[in-house]
């Protein structure tokens, strides 16, 4: 039995120093798994200029993190919903919020856009996923962990709000400037123009 526990206890610090192997020391609360080379000392100083981050607790937890996940684990999708009188005209409209689900170990984890979109919107968004998400192995979220939630009996999943996901071939976000993260780890953040 002392052996087993031993050797569990070795097993979860392996993983531990694995899993933030690849983050600098001040940014390790950050990257909740590997980072793959694709979450870089930018992104994380950016987050750490930018937002809250502190270790994560998830019963009390609303900072930002990192978590790299199997593409292949991973889904794009979107919801809708009818509006009478519309957010974008006074006529009845068709409304969507995109998320991400990603399935692993048996848990499901929603990573949410809390944000009403135009139907385009939406669509934008599973066609640029399905471009970055193309032939790559892993995937890169960064989101604000919202809450436990719970589908039915025994079901729950994590919600998360997300901030914007990364694979090699680039990045995306809902939200303008968050993926340009150059220069971030020397200080020099590039500042966010909206042309």
């Amino acid at each position: 039995m002392i052996l087993v526990y031993r050797r569990t206890l070795y097993v979860l610090a392996f993983f531990t120093i694995v899993s933030v192997a690849h983050a600098e020391p001040q940014y390790a609360n950050d990257l909740m798994t590997d980072g793959f080379g694709i979450v870089t000392e930018d992104d994380l100083a950016y987050d750490f200029e930018n937002r809250l981050v502190s270790r994560f607790d998830p019963k009390s937890d609303n900072s930002i993190h990192w978590q790299c996940v199997p593409v292949e684990n991973a889904k794009a999708t979107f919801y809708t919903w009818v509006l009478e009188n519309g957010r974008f005209s006074r006529k009845r409209e068709r409304l969507c919020a995109s998320e991400i689900q990603v399935h692993e170990h048996g848990h499901l984890q929603r990573f949410v856009i809390h944000h009403a979109q135009a139907m385009t919107s939406c669509h934008r968004f599973l066609k640029k996923w399905r471009r970055l998400v193309r032939g790559q192995k892993i995937v890169c979220l960064n989101a604000d962990f919202g809450m436990l939630q719970n589908m039915g009996q025994k079901t729950e999943y994590r919600l998360w709000n997300l901030e914007k996901y990364k694979t090699q071939l680039g990045c995306d976000s809902y939200f303008y400037g968050v993926c340009n993260t150059r220069g971030c780890a020397k200080d020099q953040c590039e500042p966010v123009v909206k042309n």
